[in-house]
């Protein structure tokens, strides 16, 4: 039997595009664009007295980590950027807390005193957090 190269071009050019095409639906579904969604951390404070210390890093449209138990009172947070794009971190229902980082300044830090409850922090650039940028805190005593 003869094969027709024209033929498998035309099978190799569609099963490809089919699966470009695929990726580019899970890239843009609104899942973050990569991390994994569980990853969680749980803060301790610390024994010698102080804050209890978060990094959270900044990568593309994603948090990691995500999911946040933390202890109650003061939570320092470290806030890296790990790619080429402005992102900043608001934690619902703090008063001007903001961090910013960028290609220019990598990383920021600032301190937040949170009561026992849930609190939801975000990326406010425009159409970050719809993309995923956005995680819990947990906090308990």
């Amino acid at each position: 039997m003869r094969t027709n190269r024209r033929t498998n071009r035309r099978v190799v050019t569609a099963a490809l595009t089919a699966g470009l095409a695929a990726c580019l639906i899970a890239g843009c579904g609104g899942g973050g664009g990569g991390g994994d969604e569980n990853e969680s951390v749980t803060i301790t404070a610390p024994s010698g007295g102080g804050p209890a210390v978060l990094t959270v890093d900044a990568e593309d449209v994603f948090f990691r980590p995500k999911t946040i138990k933390a202890p109650v009172g003061e939570l320092e947070i470290h806030y890296v950027e790990q790619g080429s794009q402005v992102h900043t971190l608001l934690v619902s229902g703090v008063e001007g807390f903001k961090l910013t980082v960028g290609p220019g300044e990598k990383s920021d830090t600032g301190t937040v005193e949170l009561a026992p409850g849930k609190y939801d922090f975000y990326c406010d650039i425009a159409g970050h957090r719809a993309q995923g940028m956005e995680g819990t805190i947990t906090v308990a005593s």
